[in-house]
């Protein structure tokens, strides 16, 4: 099975798209895409033809404007960030307000743990929190300057991508840190787990993705994203898929899909980058049974179905 290219939506929302973070997801049903507006409110677009459909939360729900959202797992709650220092929990299908969250530092990224056990968010600086979700109290302060990160399956560990270009495992429950991952030999810029909890994946500027084995602290496969990196050419973002066996990572015109297990090239998608946001920013999300893939550019949007 291929993926097929669907629909492509012109960027006239003026899309915000500057984290790390997908700031584009699937509805529950693959009907429709929520995305920032430029009005500071979440809509929902269709898929197929780009049209607001409505809106899962309104302009005003924050002052400054959204710069990351995620939502649930469970489809259940909404998670929002203000780039200073702000985070907000909603409802997601009433739209009320849960709670706030302040860290005290600039946001570059944000995460519902798997079984909404945390909230987490990722300081500018040396700091990165971790909430109790349904208390709201502060659970965890971990001191590292991390660039990426993931939560694993069971709510155990969190796991992030430091200056050193370490992959480092921290136990939650105590803050101490159980491994470390030492290989690439540049900026880690992206880390996830596999659903089974046994593999992490990592993406580098240093033009390689790498497959580790967590037990062992092994490198089970590695992959050039480039044959031959130039100083032109980017690696900007990833995602893993749903299933854990294909990891996809936009370059120059192509969005690359690799197989993680063997390191086979399965696809090559084409696209136009539209390049509006004075830096490379993508964001990536897959639909949750794998079915459709999205990447959004800064601007435009263009959406993929598995045939």
């Amino acid at each position: 099975m291929v993926f097929e290219k669907l629909s492509y939506i012109e960027g006239k929302n003026e899309l915000f798209t500057y984290s790390s973070l997908p700031n584009i997801f699937f509805s529950p049903d693959n009907t429709a895409l929520y995305a920032t507006n430029k009005d500071n409110s979440i809509i929902e677009l269709e898929i197929k033809t780009g049209k607001i459909k409505g809106t899962i939360l309104p302009s005003g729900s924050h002052n400054e404007r959204i710069t990351i959202f995620t939502i649930s797992n469970d489809d259940k709650y909404l998670l929002t960030s203000e780039f200073e220092d702000l985070l907000k929990l909603w409802d997601k299908n009433s739209g009320k307000l849960l709670n706030e969250f302040y860290c005290g530092d600039w946001i570059l990224d944000i995460s519902i743990s798997p079984n909404n056990k945390y909230v987490v968010a990722l300081g500018e600086g040396e700091f990165n929190y971790i909430w109790d979700l349904s208390s709201g109290d502060l659970h965890r302060e971990i001191k590292c300057f991390c660039q990426s990160h993931t939560i694993s399956p069971d709510d155990q560990y969190f796991i992030c991508s430091n200056r050193d270009s370490e992959i480092v495992i921290f136990r939650i429950e105590d803050g101490k840190i159980i491994r470390k991952l030492k290989g690439h030999e540049s900026s880690v810029f992206y880390v996830a787990i596999t659903p089974d909890g046994d593999k992490i994946v990592s993406v580098s500027d240093d033009n390689t993705i790498k497959v580790w084995d967590i037990k062992s602290e092994r490198v089970l496969q590695e992959i050039k994203v480039y044959d031959y990196k130039t100083e032109d050419d980017f690696i900007a973002y990833a995602i893993l898929s749903p299933d854990g066996n294909n990891i996809s990572v936009p370059t120059d015109d192509f969005l690359k899909i690799w197989d993680i297990t063997t390191g086979v090239l399965i696809q090559d998608l084409p696209f136009k980058y539209s390049y509006i946001t004075g830096s490379v920013s993508f964001s990536l999300t897959y639909s949750r049974d794998g079915v459709y893939l999205a990447m959004a550019d800064g601007k435009d949007i263009f959406i993929w179905e598995k045939k």
